[in-house]
């Protein structure tokens, strides 16, 4: 059945449609409490709304009055809301987790008619069941304006003052249309509740986008540790055919639950949203659990979920939100630019979705609206086909000491520990050094990483600048509003509280060197990695050589991204046809230097110290190849030195633009590292220590003579696994074309 409801019908008239069309088709299935199941049928809904309804003429509630609705999950509650719609007022949703005072914030600047609640004890409030007890017929003639307001949804006031986001009919249904299409919902469809009915997120993509798409909102257990286990096995006992998470419960998942062999059903659709998600947990929820996972981005002041996501070829969701379908969006620079084709800036957006501004804010609406565009406060990132990427909220960024550090990168390097479920970061002031970053981490029961062990986590991953001053470990999941964002206002006072407690931790027992270097760059390496590499058999270089032979060009530009000292170059530089000319780069001057050397009477070989993420020659290249000094397989896993996922998106665009169209991108292909322990000469020992995790390496290179460490240094790679590596090469342009014994060969799409 594919008869939907005109475009141009309020959400109550939809409802009604739907009980005309498909009256006993369910609307509402509750078997959250776990004992027989409590359904409505579409019919039932709209007897019911119909009957708050008339109770609100009754009250004298009329076009453009104000209903505020302390949510809860009952049948009662999603009628209200359609019987408030049904008398031309505007909803105004109350989330009772909220506390007193945003509670009263709210219901002052609404000013509502009356404030319905299913708990008779909340002063100030008329209950569901008092509400119901008289009636009074609409007037048959009644009509109401199209473009009339739906809903007045505040914030959640974890930053500043709520606000109320002025959303017409319109604006949902042109909303919830696309949404409707893109996941496939049509009558019979039923869609998975893993939340409590808390506020407009969850309310619009369960309940109203439900009764746009005619489909059936089946009320489950709650997505917590302790009921993740049986996820798979409700969803299949109910036949769900789409669920919304947030990447909390992403994790939650892959953690913890256990796959099924298939859905009964035969599809699920998954899509999450709320916050970024790592490309790592993405793709992983994808292949453990093989359903599709969308990734999805909205915010209130645009109604609903704007970006849908992405599939790819083989009907898998890409970790892109996908491009601009029925609005227009736009990247704006810091100052004021527009970003045109690939590139990253504030997001802005424009279209029939977006609200007209806030409720009797004009100050807040004038910051946030301007000229037709709305600022989502996001930070985005645009490849060359269109697809955006969220990398972060423009606000959730910390000044330490002159340096921005974002706090979604904080909380992903956090909750990528192996015993950490989810870790959440937030800004204090310190005078001293502007301010402060401390954090929360919730961890997995009967593990014992300590507070020391999570911060030589973060000092490794992120650098001593961006790694927190304390984090608080916890037993409990972090505080998140209703549509599972992270509530970094709560979190602050949890931190606060604990710090006000306990003094500091130190760092952890650091290995006594005489020179040891954190971060990805080898100056103080340099003087010993020539014999290191020689005497410890780590490359054949010889072998390397001959492998790239047979994918150069018999003339044109050839680029080593990460050349070090030059040890393969020199080999290949001397077997390569005569028209070939090479150019090798590396971040590190030291080891430049000691390549000059070597190639000082080479006229086939330029050499220059450069970061391949900015990099710009002044000639496109035939022909680039990684041979470990950027990217390398360590067999199927990608690795990389550049420990951002962002900047390596960045460096991979910025080698996309430096290569000819018809040019290729060779990364080599090694063993898997592993600890190591070489004689070189003498008393001199080179000693390698190599932990492997899900999304990230460490390597400590130590230099030991007659048993004293004189050199080491510290190494974070970030890896990649199986189809994360595709999309990888994917938002930066690149497929893998062919490969050989040593080498994975890229083209340019």
């Amino acid at each position: 059945m594919t008869n939907f409801a005109p475009l141009d019908l309020s959400l109550d008239e939809v409802l009604s449609w739907n009980a005309k069309v498909a009256p006993e088709t369910a609307f509402i299935m509750n078997v959250r409490d776990g004992q027989d199941a409590v359904t409505v049928s579409y019919r039932e809904m709209n007897e019911l709304a119909q009957l708050y309804a008339e109770a609100l003429n009754f009250r004298g509630v009329e076009l453009g009055d104000r209903v505020a609705i302390v949510m809860q999950d009952s049948i009662d509650c999603v009628a209200a809301i359609f019987g408030a719609f049904r008398v031309g007022a505007i909803v105004v949703p109350i989330d009772k987790g909220w506390g007193q005072s945003s509670q009263a914030s709210i219901i002052e600047s609404a000013s509502p008619a009356i404030v319905l609640s299913g708990d008779d004890s909340v002063p100030g409030t008329t209950s569901f069941r008092d509400a119901k007890r008289r009636q009074k017929p609409l007037d048959p003639g009644l009509t109401l304006p199209a473009e009339r307001l739906a809903m007045l949804a505040f914030t959640s006031g974890t930053t500043g003052n709520p606000k109320g986001v002025m959303i017409s009919h319109p604006n949902f249904r042109h909303a919830y249309e696309p949404a409707r299409a893109q996941f496939g919902l049509s009558f019979g469809s039923k869609i998975g509740c893993v939340f409590k009915l808390t506020g407009l997120g969850i309310l619009g993509i369960h309940y109203l986008l439900g009764v746009v798409s005619g489909a059936t909102v089946v009320v489950l257990p709650e997505a917590l540790p302790s009921t993740v286990r049986g996820f798979w096995e409700d969803l299949n006992a109910h036949s769900i055919d789409f669920i919304y998470l947030v990447p909390s419960i992403v994790q939650l998942l892959n953690k913890f639950s256990r796959p099924l062999d298939q859905a009964q059903n035969g599809r699920q659709l998954f899509a999450t949203a709320a916050a970024p998600i790592s490309l790592q947990d993405f793709t992983y929820f994808q292949k453990k659990f093989e359903r599709t996972l969308f990734n999805i981005y909205g915010l209130t002041e645009a109604s609903f979920a704007i970006f849908l996501g992405k599939a790819g070829d083989d009907g898998r969701g890409l970790h892109t939100i996908g491009p601009s379908l029925d609005f227009d969006a736009r990247l704006v620079t810091d100052a004021g630019d527009i970003v045109s084709g690939a590139g990253t800036g504030i997001l802005e957006v424009s279209g029939p979705t977006v609200s007209a501004g806030y409720w009797n804010n004009p100050f807040e609406t004038e910051n946030a609206f301007k000229s037709g565009w709305l600022s989502t406060g996001d930070i985005a990132y645009r490849d060359k086909r269109g697809n955006h990427y969220i990398t972060g909220r423009a606000k959730d960024v910390a000044i330490r000491s002159g340096f921005n550090i974002h706090l979604e990168e904080v909380d992903q390097i956090i909750s990528q520990h192996p015993d950490v479920i989810t870790g959440c970061s937030v800004a204090v002031e310190n005078p001293a050094v502007g301010e402060e970053i401390y954090a929360l981490a919730y961890v997995r029961d009967q593990l014992t990483a300590s507070e020391t062990d999570l911060l030589d986590w973060c000092r490794i991953c992120l650098g001593k600048t961006r790694t927190p001053a304390r984090i608080v470990i916890t037993p409990d999941a972090i505080p998140t509003n209703a549509a599972g964002k992270l509530l970094r206002g709560k979190v602050k006072d949890i931190v606060l509280q604990h710090q006000s407690r306990v003094s500091a931790p130190k760092a952890g027992p650091a290995l006594k060197v005489l020179n040891h270097v954190e971060g990805n760059k080898y100056n103080d390496y340099s003087s010993f990695y020539d014999l290191a590499m020689n005497r410890s058999g780590y490359y054949d270089y010889e072998g390397a050589a001959r492998h790239l032979l047979k994918h150069l060009p018999e003339e044109g530009r050839v680029l080593e991204i990460g050349v070090g000292t030059g040890l393969l170059l020199e080999r290949l530089a001397k077997i390569a046809p005569p028209g070939v000319k090479f150019l090798g780069v590396d971040h590190t001057q030291e080891m430049i230097d000691v390549a000059q050397e070597r190639f000082k009477d080479f006229d086939n070989v330029e050499l220059r110290c450069a970061d391949i993420c900015d990099f710009q020659a002044d000639e496109k290249f035939n022909f680039a190849f990684s041979h470990g000094g950027v990217w390398v397989f360590l067999e199927n896993i990608l690795l990389s030195h550049i420990n951002n996922e962002g900047i390596n998106i960045t460096a991979l665009n910025n080698l996309f633009d430096n290569i000819e169209d018809d040019g290729t991108f060779a990364i080599n292909i090694q063993p898997m590292h592993k600890s190591s322990y070489t004689h070189l000469e003498e008393n001199l020992f080179f000693r390698e220590r190599v932990k492997i995790f899900q999304t990230n390496s460490i390597k400590e290179y130590i230099l030991e003579n007659d048993g004293e460490v004189i050199n080491s240094q510290t190494c974070l790679y970030r890896l990649w696994r199986d189809e994360s590596i595709g999309a990888l090469f994917d938002k930066s342009g690149f497929t893998r074309s062919h490969g050989c014994e040593k080498y994975n060969i890229l083209r340019k799409q």
